[in-house]
């Protein structure tokens, strides 16, 4: 009742409590009186409510080092933090990781959480190792790192569903959402950005730094976008909108600096754009997680 609640006021200080009225809800989920209502996404609230505080605390930290780019290792700890807030949400939910998608993927899920924070963690307690040559190109490679688990975790889930087309029909194991071509799409898309920052990275040139991140990315926001139905069921239309939005200007912001008349030496600018991505994966969370707790009023309702 209090995560609903404080849920509930948030949706209403950003308009969207419209969204999540009983006829809304009751017209996504429910088809028919007698008809069996189909699952929101098996996550907690708190998971959700977790990765939401993440999302913020990356945002806060990407605008913090574009706007403050000498304030300290504030903006630093707080991506480091919100990363790991992130990486909590996901072992809260191991239980369902490991029956819907099996051990394998949810340790390198994890793992690739913690390389990213790994990224910044250095610089909370060295602030002024940002942008020497030594500690860029460690930022290169451990975020290599994690583009290269997430890749490996994907396909991992791949793998684990055409083992689930194996099974009857009938088998009360959940069964993966996304299609192949979706899952084929987010493992590629992980697997040229690991590439890309580990190899390719260390060129001059902008268009070869940057090129390839920005092709992963795209296949990644083309993933999601064909994703949109089951995201719309899982966490709601609101929600499914945000979390398109994120990675749609995630994309941006690699493609901005890809351009060779873009001009960023310090990566303010584009920082700024990556504070918005967070920012919208955020507010996704606090959407899915109203989406989920009005689901759960209409079930006990029907």
């Amino acid at each position: 009742l209090v995560v609903e609640s404080i849920t509930s006021a948030i949706l209403r200080t950003l308009g969207l409590e419209d969204q999540f009225r009983w006829g809304a809800l009751e017209g996504t989920l429910r088809m028919s009186q007698h008809a069996q209502l189909p699952e929101v996404a098996p996550v907690r609230a708190l998971s959700l409510w977790l990765a939401a505080i993440g999302y913020f605390m990356l945002a806060i930290g990407e605008l913090l080092i574009s706007w403050f780019p000498t304030a300290g290792g504030l903006e630093f700890t707080l991506q480091t933090v919100g990363l790991v807030l992130i990486a909590v949400g996901l072992l809260l939910e191991w239980r369902t990781h490991v029956t819907q998608r099996g051990w394998g993927a949810l340790v390198f899920f994890f793992i690739a959480l913690l390389a990213y924070a790994a990224v910044w963690f250095p610089y909370a307690f060295a602030p002024d190792s940002l942008g020497t040559t030594t500690a860029t190109h460690r930022g290169f490679f451990t975020q290599g790192i994690g583009f290269f688990c997430a890749s490996i975790g994907t396909f991992i889930v791949m793998r684990r569903k055409e083992a689930q087309l194996k099974l009857p029909t009938n088998s009360h194991d959940r069964q993966i959402k996304a299609t192949f071509m979706e899952l084929l799409l987010i493992g590629l898309g992980c697997l040229i950005n690991g590439f890309s920052w580990i190899w390719v990275a260390k060129e001059d040139t902008r268009m070869a730094e940057f090129f390839l991140p920005v092709l992963g990315c795209l296949m990644i926001l083309i993933a999601v976008v064909s994703a949109r139905e089951i995201l719309n069921v899982q966490v709601g239309r609101p929600a499914a909108v945000f979390s398109i939005l994120g990675v749609f200007v995630f994309t941006l912001h690699w493609a901005l600096d890809a351009l060779p008349t873009w001009v960023d030496q310090d990566w303010r600018q584009s920082m700024r754009v990556a504070g918005v991505a967070f920012g919208l994966g955020g507010v996704a969370c606090v959407l899915a997680a109203g989406h989920k707790a009005k689901a759960a009023r209409l079930r006990l309702a029907h």
